[in-house]
């Protein structure tokens, strides 16, 4: 198993589009870190949302006061007291969303509700407006997205105070966690070239590149010899190469090479038979 880790930083603020606007593109982090993988692999994604923490900052809002809130109070006696404070005072909300990168609809989650506390306040946000469990677990290449939300008093950077909005902040900062795992299932494959091809004296491509190619076969129809090589260039193949006599068969082994194939004939006009499998 292979494990990456990572964090994520977003600022809302005055600027902020109200909008939902992306803050964080999961697929882009697995892209980061599968980029030196063959592509022909086959491997499950996990991704993990460990935590977001919202470090919050509104002085163009009226400062609300704490909750009475005791230690023997419940949890559901506690959530009262906060709404009673919630309901007197300016507030505003950030609205949580997530899509794969496939999908272009956004999905609501939740949101909070934020109001001035005097001072720079901070909020974890996984538990529980993500999830009730310890960790969000996401599809392979999720996107979390956020929304200001204006409950009526105005949204972040748009308080009632008007000399303190360009003041008003809040940053967003994700932890998260992407492991992979190598699968032993094999993956379906296709013929994805066959054909026939007249090559002469000169250079040329015969199979393009494909990163997804898992096998090939090359036959000599012709009388003269066929020279091949694996080049993204022809320049090798000019002055010779891989030999292919006439009527036979030259062929790769397993998880072969994805480079462009070149060919050309020692002399006169030869047609060769191309054969490729690629993954689906």
């Amino acid at each position: 198993m292979a494990r990456e880790t990572g964090n994520f930083d977003y600022i809302i603020d005055a600027n902020t589009p109200n909008d939902i606007v992306m803050i964080w593109d999961g697929q882009s982090s697995l892209d980061e870190f599968t980029a030196a993988i063959d592509p022909r692999e086959l491997f499950t994604v996990g991704t993990f949302l460990e935590s977001i923490r919202l470090d919050v900052y509104l002085p163009s809002f009226d400062k609300a006061p704490f909750p009475d809130i005791y230690p023997e109070d419940s949890a559901a006696e506690k959530n009262v007291k906060l709404m009673k404070v919630e309901a007197k005072a300016p507030k505003c909300g950030i609205a949580f969303y997530r899509k794969k990168s496939s999908e272009s609809e956004w999905h609501y989650l939740s949101e909070i509700v934020l109001q001035n506390r005097g001072r720079r306040t901070q909020i974890p946000v996984v538990v529980p407006y993500f999830t009730v469990n310890d960790l969000k677990i996401l599809s392979r290449g999720s996107q979390i997205g956020i929304q200001k939300i204006d409950y009526g008093d105005g949204v972040i950077g748009e308080g009632p105070i008007v000399d303190n909005r360009t003041l008003d902040k809040i940053q967003v900062e994700g932890d998260y966690r992407i492991d992979l795992d190598k699968s032993e299932f094999e993956r379906n494959r296709r013929v994805s070239l066959q054909e026939t091809k007249s090559i002469g004296i000169s250079p040329e491509i015969i199979i393009p590149r494909n990163p997804l190619r898992t096998a090939w076969e090359i036959q000599n129809q012709g009388d003269n010899d066929v020279f091949f090589t694996i080049e993204d260039s022809g320049n090798v193949v000019q002055n010779g190469g891989f030999k292919i006599q006439s009527n036979q068969v030259a062929y790769s082994q397993s998880m072969c090479e994805i480079e462009a194939i070149w060919a050309k004939s020692v002399n006169g006009s030869v047609n060769v038979a191309i054969r490729e499998l690629s993954y689906l």
